[in-house]
């Protein structure tokens, strides 16, 4: 495997270096990959360029780097190339590999093509497209669970001062019939403005428990709000508070 040519691909966020080796290790080409169409079509013209003067197509080594890697890695492998995809703290092992005294991505870039002639790879595993989709999803489901506790202790901080008892009535403060309830009813001195039958109403169809349970609720919040009247820490910004973050709760745990 080791006498066709070799690309080195040294990847970051805005910009990658390519260095392409000769089959006796002298620098054929070295470019600077733009993550553009342009500048990867121009970087695909140097490999095929290697490919007709060496007959043989040139293997491509990159590492594997957040997600920048994976449009390279993407477009190289759509266009026939065997691209290997190198771990981190595989290639790190090989900083003390010389070539020269100082550092620069071109310098990388060599380094990876190097490391293909001079040691035994373990190549990354690169997921198919459907797997790595599948990956994606659950990823940013965890992100959103994440999200969906950090809008819930918010929600609860907002109502430990503005609200003081609430939680002892419904301990599930983010649950859908506490969300309804405090969406009509944001803050103690609106609850007590309202008629108690438009809150067992709202409790009601929320919870799908009948109206015992909702005359039950309505009473036990009527009882916690009289009392955040006097204990409560009251703000005129708590009605958009618990609104908004409310409604943020209910985005995110519409999407997951």
């Amino acid at each position: 495997m080791n006498f066709g040519p070799v690309a080195g691909i040294d990847v970051s966020k805005r910009f990658s270096d390519m260095c392409i080796l000769s089959p006796d290790n002298k620098i054929f080409a070295q470019e600077k990959i733009y993550h553009d169409e342009t500048s990867i079509n121009r970087a695909n013209t140097l490999l095929q360029k290697a490919e007709q003067i060496f007959f043989s197509k040139p293997v491509i080594v990159m590492e594997s780097t957040s997600h920048y890697h994976l449009i390279l890695f993407q477009f190289f492998s759509e266009h026939g190339y065997e691209v290997i995809v190198v771990n981190p703290l595989q290639s790190s092992s090989m900083k003390d590999f010389s070539i020269r005294k100082r550092k620069t991505d071109r310098v990388d870039a060599f380094k990876l093509a190097m490391m293909y002639r001079t040691k035994t790879l373990r190549p990354s595993q690169v997921p198919q497209t459907a797997l790595r989709a599948l990956r994606q999803l659950c990823r940013e489901r965890v992100e959103f669970l994440n999200d969906v506790s950090s809008y819930k202790n918010r929600l609860t901080a907002f109502l430990d001062q503005a609200f003081p008892g609430y939680d002892k009535v419904f301990s599930d403060v983010g649950g859908i019939t506490s969300c309804a309830v405090l969406v009509h009813f944001p803050t103690p001195a609106i609850l007590l403005a309202a008629e108690e039958a438009e809150l067992v109403e709202v409790i009601a169809a929320a919870s799908k428990s009948g109206y015992g349970f909702a005359k039950k609720k309505a009473e036990l919040l009527i009882s916690a709000a009289q009392q955040a009247q006097t204990l409560g820490i009251h703000s005129c910004a708590d009605e958009t508070l618990i609104v908004c973050t409310i409604q943020m709760l209910r985005t995110l745990s519409e999407s997951v």
